[in-house]
């Protein structure tokens, strides 16, 4: 979901939009631990006093650059990303066919997180420049083993966010 572009903006949504990518998503299934400080939201992490580490949003401003490292699951660009084999994006029936086939990993993408693949929470691009692109919404094949069970994807949305319950096989 987006933030709207008009009417009152509540902090906790804001929050929830930030960590879930769910403003005005359900309080039970997106909980959001109090306090909420707008300076975490806005810088990432939860320096401030937060509940919650939340990830960097804006990467390309004092005091968050981009070559920082990020915060609450997020990361800078250039060295700090790891890189990953990916299908190319696709609809959920492209990564997860009935029949069990998979779809080449013909690409190279990079990830913020420690692992060799991305989990939620990470952020994931298509390059590993200073001003790192963010992949387009939608799924992504990240292993190559065939068969229904056994395909691992991810789903991405809100500027490159790996989104909750993801990687997930089918």
């Amino acid at each position: 979901m987006c933030v709207p572009t008009s009417g009152t903006l509540e902090l906790e949504e804001l929050a929830r939009e930030a960590y879930y990518g769910q403003y005005g998503g359900n309080a039970t299934t997106y909980p959001i631990t109090p306090p909420i400080f707008l300076y975490d939201l806005v810088n990432g992490g939860n320096s401030a006093g937060s509940g919650m580490s939340y990830p960097t949003v804006n990467r390309n401003c004092v005091p968050n650059p981009i070559d920082n490292g990020g915060g609450g699951g997020s990361g800078g660009g250039g060295s700090s990303l790891t890189s990953y084999s990916s299908s190319v994006n696709g609809v959920f029936l492209q990564a997860c066919p009935t029949d069990g086939t998979v779809r080449s990993l013909s690409e190279t993408y990079y990830h913020t997180g420690s692992g060799s693949t991305p989990v939620a929470g990470d952020h994931v691009y298509s390059n590993n420049s200073s001003s790192p692109t963010p992949l387009v919404d939608g799924y992504y094949n990240i292993n190559s083993t065939s068969g229904n069970g056994n395909r691992l994807y991810i789903k991405v949305a809100n500027n490159g966010l790996v989104l909750a319950d993801y990687p997930e096989f089918c």
